[in-house]
């Protein structure tokens, strides 16, 4: 079995996570946007993988939604804890996905644009939220 660090680089908390190459790939341009100028992303090596106008375009639509990285990032998890083997180290995934993809719901509402609200719609609907 493979061992967690090599597994899932960048794990050791959650303003850590650094996606793979592939991830990076399929993420949404808001997705790669947000994550360039968060605490985990700036420092990474996509750090100047999004042009800036791409990412004032994101500020304007979805205002600065501090914690849509996370969301993310659940994303990525998610994807990796269905191959995982051992069911304890699984679950503790699966435990961290809801963590990651609900952080936007512990924001206070009025902190949120409109088209940011409408950009969460989509974490509501995969993740079965209200």
């Amino acid at each position: 079995m493979l061992g967690g660090a090599m597994l899932f680089p960048g794990e050791a908390a959650a303003l850590s996570f650094t996606p793979t190459d592939f991830e990076w790939s399929t993420w949404p341009e808001y997705c790669r946007a947000r994550y360039t100028w968060s605490g985990a992303g700036e420092k990474s090596k996509f750090a100047r993988a999004v042009s800036p106008a791409i990412i004032a375009k994101w500020k304007r639509q979805a205002g600065a939604i501090r914690g849509l990285h996370h969301y993310c990032a659940g994303l990525s998890i998610f994807a990796r804890a269905k191959i995982l083997k051992e069911e304890k180290w699984r679950v503790h995934q699966f435990e961290r996905v809801i963590s990651e993809t609900t952080f936007l719901r512990g924001m206070r509402a009025g902190s949120l644009t409109e088209s940011a609200k409408r950009a969460t719609l989509p974490i509501e609907r995969t993740f079965g939220g209200t």
